[in-house]
């Protein structure tokens, strides 16, 4: 099922209800930090994620396409001096011949984080319960509405106006630490159609139209314009996917990160930051981060610490080995 239900702006409203506002880390060279700077970002970091408190992240580490030509041209526009024309003209062979090994476009990897935007708590009062019931209301009437028509989906300007308001004081929030920029609907394009197999196409060229029907009280937009970037045939095996397009069809593979060391050494084991100068074929990595705030995680542990016991205790009534049952909880 296609988890997407609206976008708006940067804004992202999933089938589970939930609100991410997205955003693209302004790229530079890691590479270049000294130990003391990347200590720097590592610190923002754990300051952005601990200022969350209780919600969820989604980092997405893409590998887009960049076209060769256009960044040659944008070279050429910072070439100054008496001999800017040779040195125009030498930029001109490095692009044909860069285009000849590698073709028309080159991997180019971006950072993209998703932050889930937390309904702050509204005072108990009889207007604000009113207002509670009559947006279920609505919601309801409009999962109706999509079910039997599937044409069209709306949403309430008031909820859009809502998170609005909270994803400016987000991005407040984030660009104190971070240079960012809010992601605009020809990214959310790019990036389905990425993720469904498409290539190709270099990302600043990249066009999506999502046209959007403003009513007094809601906004709709057209099902199929929301869905068109994953349009293609899944065809699914036990290690790979086969995504059948009209003009081609390319095969992906999924692995899900098992388990990573917790006492890796930093700097140097940022891992899925040189993991793309470790393989040869471009790679894409997503993390969902879930931030729990203390008590509710004491009350996890404890309770799983309690079954763990229970199932040792019934492993030794049962005259089995407890390994095999702390493996299959």
């Amino acid at each position: 099922m296609f988890p997407i239900k609206y976008i708006d702006n940067n804004l992202v409203w999933n089938k589970d209800n939930e609100v991410f506002a997205y955003y693209e880390l302004i790229p530079y060279n890691y590479s270049f930090l000294s130990a003391e700077q990347k200590f720097i970002v590592h610190d923002s970091f754990r300051q952005l994620i601990a200022q969350s408190r209780e919600g969820k992240i989604h980092a997405l580490q893409i590998a887009t396409e960049s076209s060769i030509r256009s960044m040659q041209e944008q070279s050429k526009k910072l070439v100054t001096g008496k001999l800017k024309e040779v040195a125009c003209q030498k930029i001109d062979e490095q692009t044909e011949a860069l285009v000849s090994m590698i073709g028309d476009n080159q991997v180019d990897y971006r950072f993209f984080l998703g932050f889930k935007l937390m309904v702050t708590e509204e005072q108990l009062n009889l207007k604000n319960i009113k207002k509670s019931v009559w947006l279920t209301f609505t919601e309801f009437l409009h999962e109706v509405n999509h079910t039997l028509m599937n044409d069209f989906v709306s949403m309430p300007n008031d909820e859009i106006n809502r998170y609005i308001k909270m994803e400016k004081l987000l991005e407040n929030k984030i660009s104190r630490r971070f240079k960012v920029r809010r992601l605009e609907i020809h990214d959310f394009g790019y990036l389905m159609e990425h993720l469904y197999g498409r290539d190709g196409i270099a990302y600043e060229d990249y066009e999506y139209q999502l046209p959007k029907k403003k009513l007094n009280k809601e906004t709709l937009i057209k099902y199929y314009d929301l869905i068109r970037p994953t349009r293609c045939v899944i065809e699914e095996s036990q290690r790979y996917l086969r995504l059948e397009h009209e003009d081609k069809e390319s095969y992906v593979s999924y692995f899900t990160v098992n388990a990573i060391v917790g006492e890796l050494d930093f700097p140097s084991s940022e891992i899925f930051y040189f993991q793309q100068q470790q393989f040869t074929f471009p790679v894409d990595t997503s993390m969902n981060v879930e931030i729990v705030e203390n008590r509710k995680a004491l009350t996890t542990v404890r309770n799983k610490k309690k079954e763990l016991k229970d199932l040792d205790n019934h492993a030794y009534q049962a005259g089995s080995e407890t390994s095999s049952n702390v493996v299959d909880a």
